[in-house]
């Protein structure tokens, strides 16, 4: 389990998605419900729904990693699902983990 339950683990993740330069697509009920590049907008769009997956692109428009988001868990496992290397390494970097969680 990750420590410290009062961090928006979602937020955290869509912020340093954004300072790292991706474009942020978020795909609820097999559509996208937004794509750009603002943290704040693609947390309105899952927010909305109880399970979005939050795909990171780079500038070329490839997909390096997604993230399956859960809302109605537990702050802290929300993100439920992962794959990519920069997610891996997010997930270790802030919270020791990697790998699906």
């Amino acid at each position: 389990m990750i420590p410290n339950v009062s961090v928006n683990y979602v937020r955290k993740l869509l912020k340093d998605a954004e300072e790292a330069g991706f474009k942020l697509a978020v795909r609820c009920d097999g559509e996208v419900d937004y794509a750009g590049f603002h943290a704040a907008e693609a947390e309105d769009s899952i927010r909305a729904v109880d399970e979005a997956v939050l795909l990171l692109r780079e500038g070329n428009g490839a997909v390096i990693g997604s993230a399956l988001i859960v809302n109605s868990l537990e702050p802290e496992e929300q993100i439920a699902d992962t794959s990519g290397e920069w997610l891996e390494a997010w997930l270790l970097r802030n919270f020791g983990l990697g790998g699906t969680k």
